[in-house]
């Protein structure tokens, strides 16, 4: 970098009116970060969240694309045990600035894959990070890229992060909070129509909850509230969960939302929980409550009434498992029997409730319920 102290210190100060400004302004984030990397000598620019190993650019220069988001993550970057860039974050404290040719021993460099393969061809050689504040576990940082012909950066580039880091800090804690805000008043929406609703983080921790939502997971009988993550307090039906809320929160990624629906059964009662990511806008960060759980009140298990019916209990069980929308192959491999046994068991069970197809078994099932 090079740039004469008058002309920078007044391009400093504009910068640092436009970060103040971009919470409530119609300048897109993407722009003021590409000019703050650009400033400090730079480009790719981005907001990043990181917890755990989970990796999250909510916010990036344009240049930075999905698909190298995705390979980053793919190939392990968001992992402090597998990038040493990653783990130069953990351990450094707010508004602190640092580089990884700084931590990291050029020997290192020249034998680590990210480094040696990704770095260089998306021109990410070097990078100039900024804490910006911790959040529980987890991380809330600015980062910057430059290319092998800029080189490591240099003492300016660091003066002129550090210059901006707290306007930056403190225009991104305001996004939060508008961003919290505009969840609440979603979130008591539903609570006025008495929906069982639930908004998560992209970890599965519970960010708030409508009060038919705090209900249920006081019951604890289907979904409850296990070290501040939600979770189905059926392993099968938990499992199915854990993995809706991921696919859920890997569309920042992906760049495709992900929707989906998971069963959840008890010895008493069963229900259903869609899961979808919360739209946010243009300018929100989605960093505290992305995720949306909707809850189906759960329901009496049709089980006895089946049987009253002239079914035994193991075609009770199935009528039940594929009126809630289980394929015969799932079943199957849940109940530890063949296909060929499985379809038997149907054919007697449609013959027993005089039905034809599974659509009219669901509508049957949900009469009974």
């Amino acid at each position: 970098m090079n740039q004469s102290g008058g002309f920078l210190s007044s391009r400093i100060d504009a910068l640092k009116t436009s970060i103040r400004e971009a919470p409530l302004s119609e300048t897109p984030w993407p722009d003021i970060l590409a000019e703050l990397a650009e400033m400090a000598g730079g480009w790719g620019g981005q907001l990043i969240a990181c917890d755990r190993g989970r990796f999250r650019a909510f916010h990036a220069e344009r240049r930075i694309s999905r698909e190298m988001i995705g390979e980053f993550v793919e190939r392990g970057g968001s992992d402090p045990n597998r990038n040493p860039r990653a783990a130069n974050v953990y351990g450094a404290t707010p508004l602190s600035v640092f580089s990884d040719d700084e931590a990291v021993p050029e020997v290192l460099r020249r034998r680590h894959v990210l480094y040696r393969e990704f770095f260089p061809r998306i021109e990410a050689d070097y990078a100039l990070t900024g804490l910006l504040a911790n959040y529980g576990s987890g991380h809330l940082l600015f980062t910057m890229n430059r290319t092998r012909l800029q080189g490591s950066p240099d003492d300016e580039s660091r003066r002129v992060l550090a210059a901006l880091l707290p306007e930056l800090k403190t225009a991104a804690e305001l996004q939060l909070r508008l961003d919290s805000k505009a969840a609440a008043l979603a979130l008591g929406t539903l609570d006025a129509v008495e929906v069982a609703a639930v908004l998560c983080d992209q970890l599965g921790r519970i960010v708030n909850a409508s009060a038919a939502a705090a209900r249920l997971l006081g019951e604890a009988e289907l979904v409850k509230r296990a070290n501040g993550r939600l979770q189905a307090c059926a392993h099968e039906s938990d499992a199915d969960l854990q993995a809706a809320i991921g696919a859920a929160s890997s569309w920042i990624n992906s760049g495709q939302p992900q929707h989906a629906s998971v069963l959840l059964r008890s010895a008493t009662s069963i229900g259903r929980a869609d899961i979808c990511p919360v739209p946010r806008g243009s300018r929100a960060f989605g960093l505290g409550a992305s995720i949306l759980v909707l809850i189906a009140q759960p329901r009496e298990a049709p089980l006895a009434l089946l049987k009253a019916l002239g079914l035994t209990l193991a075609e009770s069980e199935i009528a039940r498992d594929l009126a809630s929308g289980l394929s015969p192959e799932e079943i199957a491999l849940n109940r530890g029997v063949s296909i060929t046994t499985l379809r038997a068991q149907q054919r007697s069970i449609y013959g027993k409730l005089d039905v034809h197809r599974a659509s009219e078994l669901s509508a049957k099932v949900r009469r009974l319920t």
